[in-house]
């Protein structure tokens, strides 16, 4: 696997998935060779460049070119990031977390992507604004708890710390979503939840109106659960959770996570246990 990244500077070209008898990369810009013993690979310039790579063992062999990978380097970049929003929520009740996630497609390095949430209730004339929280490689997402009812309107603002984009894309033209009146609900509550042997447990709730449960995860100790730590859904008789163990990015984890269990109704009301659980991977 690889990748050409655009930096201001210029392009950082990354090649992932090595053999163990590869030694180093050959990049092919043009007719021009640029050996580099290592993965990665940083061409100051500006402009339109495309690049091929290749792998050498120790022997000095080289394999076949690699198809072009294209790149818009320093100040040749002068698009922003293309925001991918899958459906967005047009109804929440009250109680409820206004949630969304969205992708950013571009080929600046992740690092450098951001992205802010801009809503207001309609009517009134101040926007508020929300960091999106970074979940993967170019995937955001962001929850607010919003106390009133009625109808809002938001939009977001994507960067690549230089150029930005709007979504919707015409000014005026925004995304809303309505608030219900708070309804009385029942707390579900999972009992004896406890994590062990890297496996959480619980027991088997005898609640007939929990329709399935969550599982949150974070390396950080009392993360708020949400959207952006989000793991999986289980279903409602299920009475353990084990991991499989790879971070949001696929990477194997390693260290301390911490996680949150919910139990969720059939109108989505969720409750999330207040029993944070604690697993050290080695």
């Amino acid at each position: 696997m690889y990748i050409a990244a655009k930096t201001e500077l210029g392009c950082l070209y990354a090649v992932y998935g090595l053999l163990c008898d590869h030694y180093g990369i050959g990049f092919y810009l043009g007719h021009e060779v640029v050996p580099f013993p290592k993965q990665k690979f940083y061409h100051v310039a500006n402009g339109n460049f495309a690049y091929q790579p290749t792998a050498v063992n120790k022997k000095g062999e080289e394999s076949e070119r690699s198809p072009y990978a294209s790149c818009l380097a320093g100040s040749a970049d002068n698009k922003g990031p293309h925001i991918i929003l899958v459906s967005p929520p047009s109804s929440i009740k009250r109680a409820n977390s206004f949630s969304i996630k969205l992708r950013l497609l571009d080929n600046r390095l992740s690092t450098q992507l951001s992205a802010f949430l801009l809503y207001r209730r309609i009517g009134e004339t101040k926007w508020m604004s929300m960091l999106l929280a970074n979940k993967a490689r170019a995937v955001f997402a962001v929850d607010i708890s919003l106390f009133r009812a009625g109808a809002y309107e938001y939009y977001v603002i994507a960067s690549d710390g230089k150029n930005k984009t709007r979504y919707p894309a015409e000014v005026g033209n925004n995304l809303s979503f309505v608030v219900e009146e708070k309804e009385v609900y029942q707390r579900l509550i999972l009992n004896n939840l406890l994590a062990a042997n890297d496996t959480i447990r619980w027991q088997r709730p005898i609640v007939k109106k929990i329709s399935f449960i969550k599982v949150y995860r974070s390396p950080q100790k009392n993360f708020r659960p949400g959207t952006a730590n989000f793991v999986c859904y289980l279903p409602a008789e299920a009475s353990e959770y084990v991991d499989n163990r790879l971070d949001f990015n696929g990477i194997p984890m390693k260290g301390t996570y911490y996680y949150f269990v919910s139990a969720v109704d059939a109108d989505d009301h969720e409750t999330i246990q207040h029993t944070q659980l604690r697993i050290c991977y080695r």
